[in-house]
């Protein structure tokens, strides 16, 4: 039988350990699931080379379980409205990338490091080269920002995504990731941001802003006659406010000087015919 005292020890050493545990088991979830106020806060811990590789990851991943386009015509139009843009982006530490990936949602979803996907029917829905400079100019905001890093430190935590960057359950946390980002849903303060920088760009860039108000005014099911029966576009429902972003929209083409424009020399109806047809069962 134990001693007195040597029992006293043991249960000292055992309540010392579950505060130990306790305390460790209370950071570790005050870690993974930062609040949103922190989470500008834990991304700058998040070093811009883990996401790089993280972006390469999420890439080789859409290459491998999506329909990424390889058309060249398609290819060149969109890296041709990307380099207009980006040639205006002041000192960006990300190299931007747009790929277009067939799939049946209209959206655009830009992931960290400077990926921003475009998915066929949002692209076939654009009516000029320039409403797709408008969206890109937005997602370019998301990026500039870092957005999406930032939501995956909200929803994830630092370590995670250090342990996705070195391995560990890479893959699943990958597939995760691509379908969580296809309905992220930033904040109000998010969305405006990038909204007023996207609006900043395209006019730095020569393009009237006015084209981001049509683009939004073409899809939404209630700001345009005959367009009330349409059923909600996910685009809208993962950037929400669409009034209030269209009204921006037309604001700043109040202050841009039209004389400016230069529109792009791309024949934007050849680019749409090239795209995956929506009765090729897809």
């Amino acid at each position: 039988m134990k001693q007195p005292k040597a029992m006293a020890r043991e249960l000292l050493f055992l309540a010392t350990l579950t505060v130990l545990i306790a305390g460790a088991s209370y950071a570790i979830v005050k870690l993974v699931r930062v609040p949103l106020a922190k989470a500008a806060k834990g991304v700058d811990s998040v070093p811009l080379s883990w996401e790089m590789h993280l972006k390469d990851g999420l890439k080789k991943y859409l290459e491998n379980d999506s329909k990424v386009l390889d058309d060249k015509v398609i290819t060149a139009a969109v890296d041709s409205v990307r380099n207009r843009l980006l040639a205006h982006v002041a000192d960006t530490v990300y190299k931007i990338e747009v790929v277009v990936v067939e799939s049946d949602q209209v959206n655009a979803v830009t992931f960290p490091g400077g990926l921003i996907v475009v998915f066929t029917p949002l692209l076939r829905l654009t009516s000029s080269p320039e409403e797709l400079a408008a969206v890109l100019a937005h997602e370019i905001g998301h990026v500039e920002h870092r957005d999406p890093i930032k939501q995956i430190v909200k929803e994830l935590g630092v370590s995670t995504v250090l342990s996705m960057v070195n391995g560990g359950r890479a893959a699943p946390m990958l597939e995760t990731m691509v379908k969580d980002f296809v309905n992220v849903q930033y904040t109000r303060e998010q969305e405006r941001a990038a909204d007023q920088y996207g609006l900043r760009l395209l006019a730095d860039s020569h393009i009237n802003p006015s084209h981001f108000a049509k683009f939004m005014e073409n899809l939404a099911p209630d700001t345009a006659a005959g367009k009330k029966d349409r059923p909600e576009i996910e685009y809208f429902s993962t950037h929400p406010d669409v009034h209030a972003r269209i009204d921006s929209a037309y604001a700043a083409a109040k202050r841009f000087d039209v004389k400016t424009e230069k529109r792009f020399n791309i024949d934007w109806r050849n680019v749409k015919r090239r795209l995956p047809s929506v009765f090729d069962g897809n």
